[in-house]
Parts: C-alpha cells; structure tokens; sequence
C-alpha cells in the first residue's frame, strides 16, 4: 500500500476539496422531513439518515485534511482570524 505522501499534491487538493465541501445535512433533514411527512419513512429510519449525515458532516472535513496534510498549528482554528 503506498503512503499518502506519495500521492499527486494535486489530487490531494482535490480529495481535500471533495470531501470538505460536500456537506448536505439540510438537504437530509429536508428529504427525512417529507419522507416522514408522507409515511414513507418511520420516524427511526429517519433518525438514522439524519444521524448519518452528522456523521459526514464531522468525519469528511477531517478526512479531506488528513488527506491533504494540511496541518493547523496548535492554539489557531482553520477558519478563524485573530485580526477584525
């Protein structure tokens, strides 16, 4: 298996681009409410969709990081500024 740093920097930005900016938890929550709405779906099958979009919502964005290795240094957020 070859190491993630051998890997087109490139593509990185790429991955990183993908699975950072594909964030659909209001379209989730939208399409449950209607499902739920019409009797499509149960209100646990519901739960577990919107559940799992949570999920992506936290775990994409740190996997197309670690992917990119992009590192934060200690004490600074990514998408925080200190100057106003």
């Amino acid at each position: 298996m070859r190491s993630a740093t051998c890997v087109n920097p490139a593509v990185r930005r790429r991955c990183r681009a993908a699975l950072g900016g594909k964030c659909a938890l209001p379209l989730i929550v939208a399409v449950v409410g209607i499902g739920i709405g019409t009797g499509a779906l149960s209100d646990a099958v519901g739960a577990s969709l919107i559940g799992a979009g949570m999920i992506s919502v936290l775990v994409f964005p740190l996997l197309g990081t670690r992917i990119a290795g992009v590192a934060v240094p200690a004490g600074h957020a990514s998408d925080e500024s200190d100057e106003y």
